[in-house]
């Protein structure tokens, strides 16, 4: 008896330890920042609504970023950890911090910091932040892209491709290749159906946009009856290394932290590349989503290791005696 109990309470102590260790739910990086690139921006008239962060440096022209914000922000509206070497950068509200310093021109409109520069600091810790951000993008990428498909996808007819969704689930899950989702001249619809939030799994290494190629009904950025709403929708490219998504707005957040994205349109929604070039907005409907824990099997903590050498000492005992 006296050997049950002690193994019985070993076994209850464990699981609390255990489940101290168990990963906290927390939401995706796309839920917080609108743009998000891990290395370099070469772009030309770039207008981010809300915050970006640049893991590399911020090259072309006529950046501008915050221009939803509020004002009266004092939160950084982007982070470059790169130097900045960009003509004409704008930040409409908060301020800019740089892993390098920067010296050039910067047109600083948010309330008490319109003086030339006054928005301007430096933050030598961003390089650790790219790190870390990178290493939370490429596990949702892989999260999202487990995911198992319960939707259906009618490819027959160019005019009137379809995802469509008809079960209960909250979430619909759809996975196609990139070739099929940009042939072109494909006039795409999303019938969410009863699903709160829509997944659409890309797979593909390098992917490019045929030309002709629109998302129509069910892709609107404003959630009402007959749409699920921007906000909603996630584009994961869980393998591609390029992507060129030519003049096609794209509705929906797009997860790619593998891919050199090339852009010449709008997103209307949060942006995760591993670089970006082109032109266009990037507009503030940023994912609402929180995120599964990510599975790690966690190294035998100090306590969970005392623990067990309590109940083989009293286990041995037992059997002395």
């Amino acid at each position: 008896m006296r050997m049950h109990a002690i193994a019985r309470n070993l076994k209850v102590l464990t699981g609390v330890v255990l489940l101290g260790l168990t990963s906290v739910v927390s939401a995706t990086p796309l839920s917080n920042y609108n743009l998000i690139v891990l290395g370099d921006v070469n772009a030309n008239s770039l207008h981010v609504y809300d915050q970006a962060f640049i893991g590399g440096d911020l090259k072309g022209g006529w950046s501008e970023f915050g221009s939803r914000m509020d004002k009266s922000s004092r939160e950084n509206s982007v982070e470059v950890a790169g130097k900045i070497t960009s003509n004409g950068v704008t930040v409409q509200a908060g301020y800019l911090a740089a892993g390098t310093a920067y010296n050039g021109g910067i047109n600083c409109n948010g309330n008490g910091l319109n003086q030339n520069k006054a928005c301007n600091t430096t933050d030598n810790t961003l390089a650790g932040k790219t790190q870390a951000l990178a290493k939370e993008l490429y596990a949702d990428s892989t999260f999202f892209s487990s995911l198992p498909s319960n939707g259906d996808l009618f490819t027959a007819d160019h005019n009137n491709k379809r995802f469509s969704y008809t079960g209960s689930d909250s979430v619909a899950v759809f996975n196609l290749d990139g070739s099929q989702l940009f042939a072109q001249n494909s006039n795409w619809s999303l019938n969410a159906g009863s699903a709160s939030t829509v997944i659409i799994n890309v797979g593909g290494k390098s992917i490019s946009n045929n030309g002709g190629v629109n998302f129509n009904n069910g892709f609107q950025a404003w959630a009402n009856s007959n749409n699920i709403g921007a906000s909603n929708i996630l584009w994961n490219f869980y393998e591609a290394t390029s992507i060129n998504f030519g003049s096609s707005r794209i509705n929906g957040s797009v997860l790619a932290p593998y891919a050199d994205v090339t852009m010449w349109n709008d997103f209307d929604g949060a942006l995760a590349a591993k670089s970006y070039s082109g032109s266009g907005q990037v507009h503030n409907h940023l994912f609402n989503w929180t995120a599964a824990p990510v599975s790690e099997v966690p190294e035998p903590s100090a306590m969970l290791l005392m623990l067990m050498g309590l109940g083989l000492l009293g286990l041995a005992r037992l059997r002395r005696n």
